[in-house]
């Protein structure tokens, strides 16, 4: 059906279809990582949000404890 020049053209035609799926490819992945860095990152801010509130709740409670402790012994 065809030549040899025709299978080196549709040879040539697939290759170039098959870099343009794996450049496609590597558009996707790197868009996919920023995406994983982005929320990575707003995590990092929310376990140092988490810390802070339990630091600010252990305060809190040992001030009541003290001042609970203080009001019996009055």
């Amino acid at each position: 059906m065809f030549g040899p020049e025709g299978l080196i053209v549709l040879f040539g035609v697939v290759i170039v279809f098959l870099l343009y799926l794996v450049f496609i490819n590597y558009r996707t992945i790197n868009g996919l990582l920023d995406d994983v860095d982005k929320l990575s990152g707003q995590m990092r801010m929310t376990s140092d949000d988490i810390e802070a509130l339990v630091r600010s709740v252990d305060g809190q409670r040992k001030k009541t404890l003290w001042t609970e402790e203080r009001e019996k012994a009055d």
